[in-house]
């Protein structure tokens, strides 16, 4: 999935907290990660991807 679009750093600790409570994510890159960034897509880009397979 590749979103592009401006970022905006997430700076009220209640929201930031409701984030990172809403949905279990993780960074693909590894480490710890405090940032929270809110992008507004202006395009959204990929590939579909089932059971292990790339689709075209």
């Amino acid at each position: 999935m590749l979103v592009c679009g401006p970022a905006s750093v997430v700076d009220d600790p209640g929201e930031a907290e409701a984030l990172r409570n809403a949905v279990p994510l993780r960074p693909w890159a590894g480490g710890a990660r405090g940032l929270p960034v809110r992008i507004t897509p202006t395009s959204v880009g990929g590939r579909r991807a089932e059971s292990g397979r790339l689709l075209r």
